[in-house]
């Protein structure tokens, strides 16, 4: 069961991330800092519920039952992302960001009555296990995740436009990738083939890779890593 088995590796980083952050964030009480942290928190939960449900029981119910949670922490994610996109120029968001909570919110409550009302047990392999989602679920969460890492790529592309600190210029860069990068992955994790989940991995993978590099390098030998959030 590869696949399940790289989520958990994958809930493990993050969760380190997340810990990093509370840590940083108890030293400077920064606003900014503590939404990194709830953003790797959820990230970590999203994993951790695709994985860890399985590798303790067996059972592909419960299982199946673990990608219903692990799907609303999905949203969740995307939700807390908006906490930390209020910090960009961005000035449509900035006026519609309680429209587009609340288009979340409705979008998640859709996508995850359909995935109960049609709840199936994942198909297990010797990679790992493909979710057997409802075509509404599935085109929901796939939509909701491209079109917002889209959008985050975009928004934090031009901050780093407009940026001349080389060192911020390159983070807002790689953040505006990482965003791409998990809108991408979406497309592969939630298809009903295995080959197209473990690239989805993969691509969630080199993303916990960059978000390290990211956030755990300093931006100048003597500077916190906090200092990313007063951009």
């Amino acid at each position: 069961m590869v696949s399940i088995y790289l989520y958990f590796i994958v809930s493990i980083a993050f969760f380190y991330l997340f810990i990093y952050f509370v840590h940083v964030y108890k030293k400077n009480r920064n606003q900014h800092i503590f939404n990194y942290a709830v953003i790797f928190l959820f990230i970590f939960l999203v994993c951790f519920f695709d994985s860890v449900p399985l590798l303790a029981t067996g059972n592909l119910n419960f299982a199946a039952y673990g990608n219903v949670i692990s799907n609303i922490f999905l949203y969740c994610l995307i939700f807390a992302c908006f906490r930390v996109q209020l910090i960009s120029t961005d000035r449509f968001f900035k006026n519609n960001v309680s429209l587009l909570n609340i288009i979340l919110f409705l979008v998640a409550l859709i996508s995850t009555s359909f995935q109960l009302i049609y709840l199936d047990p994942p198909k297990i392999s010797m990679l790992g296990l493909t979710w057997n989602l409802n075509s509404i679920t599935s085109i929901l969460i796939i939509l909701t995740t491209l079109v917002y890492g889209t959008y985050w790529a975009i928004v934090f592309g031009k901050i780093a436009i407009i940026l001349r600190d080389v060192f911020l210029k390159r983070r807002m860069y790689m953040i505006s990738a990482n965003g791409l990068l998990l809108g991408l992955a979406s497309l592969f994790l939630f298809q009903d083939d295995m080959n197209m989940t473990i690239i989805g991995l993969v691509m969630l993978f080199v993303a916990v890779i960059s978000s390290c590099i990211i956030f755990l390098i300093p931006e100048h030998p003597k500077q916190p890593v906090g200092n990313l959030a007063t951009v």
